[in-house]
């Protein structure tokens, strides 16, 4: 069998280190790593150096070697720690780093030169790691949102264990404390406390792995979320750059461009269906003398309540409305005959007339603003589009200008 004894457990520990670190600089060159890898890795190199330099000075207690060397040995729970809070974003201070090894320093060769055994060193460095332990413990829990979710438990349950152990390696110590002629490597229990204790340093580096696992995986889905979101905005961006290329700034009706997609659409549509299309087209009476008498902001004011007028009314008839030029507008209105087209022509000039924009030098009214419209109904008789349809629309607003504005004209009707 094996003899358990302390020497045999420490090179196998050492060995144990090495293998962590193998792993652990894997990690570094093969995937990417978070503040504290660095603590880590330092962690169980520190850890090894100590525990070979005890190896080599465990019979003189009171040298400044092995002070300094069981020094390096609670350097894996110090700089555990240290690495852990740098993982949770804690920022802690170097310095204060510093001062903890030089404390630890102090406190081991202040006890160690009160004794002969090596066992109140053992005490002290089992009561400063089982502190460190439930330090981090204590940081894990009070600080659970940052991790991911379910990434906790194996590095609770190692700093748990640890805990436990440390405490019953402390029990079993206490009696040598005071009992110097039993040697360690007749207190099995001892041993077996510093086996287990090797393996749960295992467990820990397998949880900051899987933690560092998991961070990765989280930030993959919040890049995925990130691309989404900014995939959505780009869309939306899109689509107002679309509507904006397709509607005007001023009024907020569809543009010219747009008008005359739809009118194109519809014209196939009607020519397939045999069905009646009709347009209105409205211009605004002596519009550029508006303009000089009272300016392009007022001018810009009536075009919008124009504007506003228009888009109501062609929500009523199920129509499009839109700016064809400066003072020009245009209403499409599918599926509907002269009849309903005239009646909608007769409300706008209504609606418009009761909009009251002051207009006293209007050699028309005389006091108002107002509008002409010409209407034009047909049934489209072939599939290419006929732009003559449109032009005789602006023949019947012509008409209504030339017989004193301020009315409306139908195509076709004397």
């Amino acid at each position: 069998m094996i003899e358990l004894n302390l020497p045999s457990l420490l090179y196998t520990s050492a060995t144990i280190n090495l293998v962590m670190i193998g792993v652990l600089l894997h990690t570094r060159v093969y995937r990417r790593t978070y503040p504290g890898f660095t603590a880590w890795t330092l962690a169980v190199v520190t850890n090894i150096i100590g525990q070979l330099g005890l190896i080599a000075y465990e019979s003189n207690t009171q040298s400044i070697a092995t002070n300094i060397f069981a020094t390096f040995v609670i350097g894996m729970p110090i700089l555990g720690w240290y690495g852990l809070r740098q993982f949770l974003d804690l920022k802690p201070n170097i310095f204060w780093l510093m001062a903890v090894f030089a404390a630890s320093f102090t406190i081991i060769v202040l006890v160690s030169l009160q004794s002969e055994t090596p066992y109140p060193r053992r005490a002290i460095i089992s009561i400063l790691t089982l502190g460190f332990c439930l330090a981090g413990l204590m940081d894990i829990r009070r600080h659970m949102s940052k991790f991911v979710q379910g990434g906790t438990e194996l590095i609770q349950l190692g700093l748990i264990l640890s805990s436990a152990l440390l405490t019953a390696r402390l029990v079993s110590i206490w009696p040598l404390l005071f009992d110097a002629g039993l040697p360690l490597e007749n207190a099995p229990q001892n041993a077996y406390v510093i086996l287990v204790l090797i393996s749960v340093r295992l467990l820990w580096v397998l949880a900051f792995i899987m933690l560092t696992q998991q961070r990765l995986e989280l930030e993959l889905v919040q890049s995925q979320a990130k691309t989404q979101s900014l995939a959505n905005k780009l869309e939306e961006l899109n689509a107002e750059l679309f509507n904006d290329s397709r509607s005007d700034a001023l009024t907020g009706l569809a543009n010219r461009r747009h008008f005359d997609e739809q009118f194109a659409r519809e014209w196939e549509r009607h020519y397939q269906y045999k069905a009646t299309l009709s347009v209105i087209a409205i211009d605004v009476d002596h519009f550029k003398l508006y303009n000089d008498t009272y300016g392009h902001s007022a001018g810009d004011s009536c075009l919008t309540k124009i504007g506003e007028t228009l888009s109501d009314i062609a929500k009523r008839f199920s129509s499009l409305a839109a700016r064809y030029g400066g003072e020009e507008f245009a209403l499409l209105m599918p599926s509907t005959d002269a009849q309903l087209a005239q009646v909608a022509a007769r409300e706008i000039l209504q609606t418009i007339e009761d909009l009251n924009c002051a207009f006293p030098a209007s050699p028309t009214t005389k006091s108002r603003l107002s509008v002409s419209l010409g209407v034009h109904t047909t049934v489209p008789a072939t599939s290419a589009v006929a732009n003559s349809f449109i032009q005789e629309a602006d023949k019947a607003l012509y008409a209504a200008k030339r017989l004193g504005r301020n009315q409306v004209q139908v195509y076709g009707q004397d």
